[in-house]
């Protein structure tokens, strides 16, 4: 996708990708239609589970969508389908994946079933918050590649009070098992008589990283919620609740946007955001911009819906 994108509109917005003609990688295809990253899509060929036109493919073949077949488990694959992305806010005790064996609340129960989506990254069963689900898995791979470093805010209510000396041993980092993990932010918003309310901004996504941490430190975790992804938040949706993203947030989460002329909270002549100021420009340089889009500045409100516009409630009976 790239950052003319902003300037379309959402039904006949292409990426360059999507303007290819001729063959092309399976897996790449694949991916495009929804059906995972690249490497999630090379595994469902390597498994059998991918026909073309008529016989299993194997690793390495290239279709050409517009003349050829491609089937997964049996059913027809659509690549004519306009990108999606969602922000859902994931309740507790949901799962973040597509089905469950277990006949477990997922969050599929909670969005369209067409387009056919996934989610974007994971939050644990009892984590709730924002979670991003795409179509697109060109989208998904590069929010999530490593490269990206696009931070997640979360605030926690841990238990015990949580003492200014806890509060600089956390900024200047703490030991875990992956290595020294050096948050972004971490501030304090409220002390109680037994329990802290703690904000904290990461840029890695190691498995429980929040919980891990706070509990090394000698606070577990009570109740653990994302509030944001890069500077993407929305205080209006409630748990069960999605939005759709616009295409100006779309390419600003992948890192494609320019970020001197468009970005979340600048006023340009191409778009501008629906409420707030949002983030503020990244001082740091170009080399900065590439792995760090969003500024991490102090007001984080959210944009992207029209004034006035209500959130999709959550759908049931799927």
């Amino acid at each position: 996708m790239r950052a003319g994108r902003i300037e379309k509109n959402s039904a006949d917005a292409m990426t360059g990708d999507q303007q290819e003609t001729g063959p092309q990688r399976l897996q790449k295809l694949l991916a495009r239609a929804g059906f995972g990253s690249r490497r999630e899509c090379e595994d469902l060929i390597a498994r059998g589970r991918v026909r073309l036109d008529g016989r299993v493919a194997i690793l390495g073949d290239r279709a050409d969508p517009v003349s050829q077949l491609v089937e997964v488990d049996t059913v027809a694959v659509r690549f004519d389908i306009e990108t999606v992305v969602y922000l859902l806010y994931k309740p507790r005790n949901v799962l973040t994946t597509v089905s469950d064996s277990r006949g477990r609340a997922t969050v599929m129960t909670y969005v369209p079933a067409e387009p056919r989506v996934f989610p974007v990254g994971r939050l644990d069963r009892d984590t709730e918050g924002l979670l991003l689900l795409t179509n697109e898995g060109d989208f998904a791979q590069k929010v999530m590649h490593p490269s990206h470093s696009l931070p997640k805010t979360y605030v926690a209510v841990v238990d015990g009070v949580i003492s200014d000396h806890t509060l600089s041993r956390l900024r200047r980092g703490v030991k875990l098992e992956e290595g020294l993990l050096v948050p972004r932010s971490v501030r304090i918003l409220a002390r109680r008589k037994a329990s802290t309310l703690v904000e904290i901004r990461l840029g890695v996504g190691w498995n429980r990283v929040v919980r891990r941490v706070l509990e090394e430190v000698g606070h577990p975790v009570r109740r653990l919620t994302r509030t944001a992804i890069g500077d993407l938040s929305d205080t209006r949706l409630g748990p069960g609740e999605f939005r759709r993203l616009t295409t100006l947030e779309i390419a600003i989460l992948e890192g494609c946007a320019d970020v001197e002329g468009v970005g979340m909270g600048r006023r340009s002549s191409r778009a501008k955001p629906a409420h707030g100021r949002g983030a503020t420009t990244d001082a740091q340089g170009q080399s900065d911009r590439k792995n760090r889009v969003f500024q991490e500045g102090k007001d984080r409100r959210q944009v992207g819906r029209k004034k006035g516009e209500k959130p999709f409630r959550k759908r049931q009976g799927r």
